[in-house]
């Protein structure tokens, strides 16, 4: 012990040595293991499930965006040249040249005038479905020269754009059906939206 005088008084502390006490740690029974082992792969297959949904929701939003963004690329084309270009096989067939016209691959080529490679693309490289290098999903583009169609297949049916109307169409997309268009009337109608957009602004600031 050791002692310590306070206002006249001896307080004695007790110096406890940890040297002194022995850690017995004690083995976990076969229940108890199976608990630990079952909440483990609960709170992994959750995690799992969890970044499954994710992953899904980002490669959706990606087919979504990558349509759009081919439809656009298109517009420019069809103002270009007065047509949209012509498809073969599901792919746009605007690439190679005049004398060797081919489809253009998904992912791989660029859509521009071929008359003119000076002239900027319409777009640098068409996007693929982010499942096409597994062979398990493409995108498919359907055209008669006047309009287009775009598809592509979402992985989520509880996605805002999954259309059971194109589903009906039985169209492949790749080894699977078709659930998600996008079509030139629809870049239309948001050419006309905005453009009754800029007309309502300025209506306002008059």
């Amino acid at each position: 012990m050791l002692g310590l005088h306070i206002f006249g008084e001896k307080v004695y502390w007790e110096c406890i040595q940890i040297s002194n006490f022995k850690f017995k740690i004690r083995g976990v029974n076969h229940r108890e293991l199976t608990f630990i082992v079952i909440v483990l792969g609960l709170v992994g297959g959750f995690s799992y499930f969890n970044f499954q949904k994710s992953y899904i929701r980002a490669r959706d939003v990606q087919r979504k965006n990558d349509l759009k963004h081919i439809a656009t690329a298109l517009s420019s084309y069809q103002y270009d040249f007065g047509y949209y270009p012509p498809s073969r096989e599901g792919k746009i067939l605007a690439c190679g040249s005049f004398e060797n016209l081919r489809t253009c691959e998904w992912g791989a080529d660029t859509l521009r005038d071929i008359s003119d490679l000076e002239y900027p693309p319409y777009i640098a490289t068409l996007p693929n479905d982010p499942h096409q290098s597994r062979n398990l999903a493409r995108y498919k583009y359907i055209s008669n020269t006047q309009n287009f169609q775009l598809y592509a297949s979402l992985e989520s049916k509880n996605d805002a754009e999954y259309n059971e109307n194109v589903v009906s169409l039985n169209l492949d997309c790749g080894g699977r059906m078709c659930n998600f268009r996008v079509t030139s009337d629809d870049k239309i109608q948001q050419l006309i939206d905005e453009i009754e957009g800029v007309l309502d602004e300025n209506e306002e600031k008059k």
